[in-house]
């Protein structure tokens, strides 16, 4: 079971912009953070910042001297999430199988999407794979607002 509670997204994306900001620039990639919710999430802030940590990290894993960005909207009774990069994109083979726990591309666990879907299914939440191709890949989740 998780605590949850007030979630401020600021707070959300300072933390998770210290923590990934260097990762980054280490394959020389920008990232960014836009705030366009006046909300609050409720949510476990912990199990929320691992998530984007681990959708974060993909991107920068799959995009060389790019951009990754992370942008928070209002999306009704929920704020919606999305992470985009300008990386190589998934390929056709492996779209179905990206959440699948244990699955795996590029030499990892194949943990962090499985961990990322959990995390917003115990929130209440969605995750998708928006878009992906030769020029990015795009992922959205959504959690509750703060009521």
């Amino acid at each position: 079971e998780a605590e949850m509670g007030r979630v401020e997204i600021d707070v959300l994306f300072a933390s998770a912009s210290a923590i990934m900001t260097p990762v980054c620039g280490k394959k020389k990639n920008t990232l960014s953070f836009r705030n366009g919710c006046a909300s609050a999430l409720h949510g476990n802030s912990k199990f929320l910042l691992q998530a984007l940590i681990n959708l974060i990290v993909n991107a920068s894993r799959h995009t060389d001297a790019g951009v990754i960005t992370v942008e928070a909207t209002d999306a009704g009774d929920f704020v919606a999430f999305t992470v985009s990069d300008t990386g190589s994109g998934i390929s056709a083979e492996d779209e179905p199988h990206i959440f699948v726990r244990g699955y795996s591309t590029g030499g990892g666990r194949g943990l962090g999407l499985a961990i990322c879907k959990d995390t917003v299914n115990l929130h209440g939440g969605a995750l998708e794979l928006v878009s992906t191709g030769p020029t990015g890949t795009v992922f959205r989740f959504t959690v509750p607002k703060e009521t």
